[in-house]
């Protein structure tokens, strides 16, 4: 039980870690204020940057876009919300009184700055 808390841990904050390295590439934009990368690169970062021992999958990835939005103040930017929601699986599910499964979420919401990518 305490091997499965372990991996609990180690699965949480490399979720975490793999949501700040999609939002580090989310936030990159033209000069234009084209995002860089589509969805389907994000998800490749995040799921590298996750780690091996319970990878995530590409449908716990998504990646919402908000345009015109105000939300962090003039002028008007495009809004990009990216949420990793990972499904961590017990090694010995018997012994865990609350199921086989837990869900761990990390989500990040920033705007795409224009120019940031030196291209």
């Amino acid at each position: 039980m305490i091997v499965d808390f372990g991996f609990l841990f180690y699965d949480h904050v490399a979720t975490q870690a793999a949501c700040r390295e999609g939002a580090r590439a989310m936030v990159q934009a033209h000069s234009s204020g084209a995002p860089i990368y589509d969805l389907t690169q994000l998800r490749n970062i995040v799921k590298s940057s996750h780690g091996s021992i319970m990878p995530i999958l590409d449908a716990e990835v998504t990646l919402v876009e908000t345009p015109n939005s105000m939300e962090f103040g003039a002028p008007a930017r495009t809004v990009r919300t990216l949420t990793v929601e990972h499904v961590h699986y017990w090694i010995m599910p018997v012994m865990i009184p609350f199921g086989e499964t837990i869900l761990i979420k990390s989500r990040v919401k920033a705007y795409c700055v224009p120019g940031l990518s030196g291209i």
